[in-house]
């Protein structure tokens, strides 16, 4: 299996009337940790400066802070992933999942939620349960 075969198809988000249904949706959409820690890692950053912005007014960190916090992000759908970002067409469910993630993540419970959907935390999971 190449890695190309691998990555998801770059749809659309399909149609969401309710929170619990995108989470779902979501983790699907974060299967290689790769990904997950750009998210990770652009949330801090974006966290930071907006901190900076805050304690020292500065408009430069502010200015930056939500462009570079996307920019990780989007690296990890458009490059690890191959899917598109969900914050096009959702762009709130997307923040406030980003931030569950990181928290449940952060709190050992990540792995859980995804088993949870019946998700593959990672693409060796996912191989795996492919050929079982």
């Amino acid at each position: 299996m190449t890695q190309e075969s691998d990555r998801q198809s770059s749809a659309p988000a399909p149609e969401f009337t309710e929170f619990d249904s995108f989470w779902a949706f979501y983790l699907g959409e974060h299967k290689r940790p790769g990904c997950r820690a750009l998210h990770y890692a652009g949330a801090a950053l974006g966290l930071f400066l907006m901190f900076r912005f805050v304690v020292f007014a500065s408009v430069t960190c502010a200015a930056c802070a939500i462009p570079a916090a996307y920019a990780c992000a989007w690296i990890g759908h458009f490059f690890l992933e191959g899917n598109r970002p969900a914050t096009w067409r959702y762009p709130l469910w997307s923040l406030r999942s980003e931030f569950r993630m990181c928290r449940m993540a952060l709190t050992g419970r990540l792995r859980g939620e995804f088993e949870r959907f019946g998700i593959p935390f990672n693409l060796a999971e996912a191989r795996s349960s492919q050929t079982t």
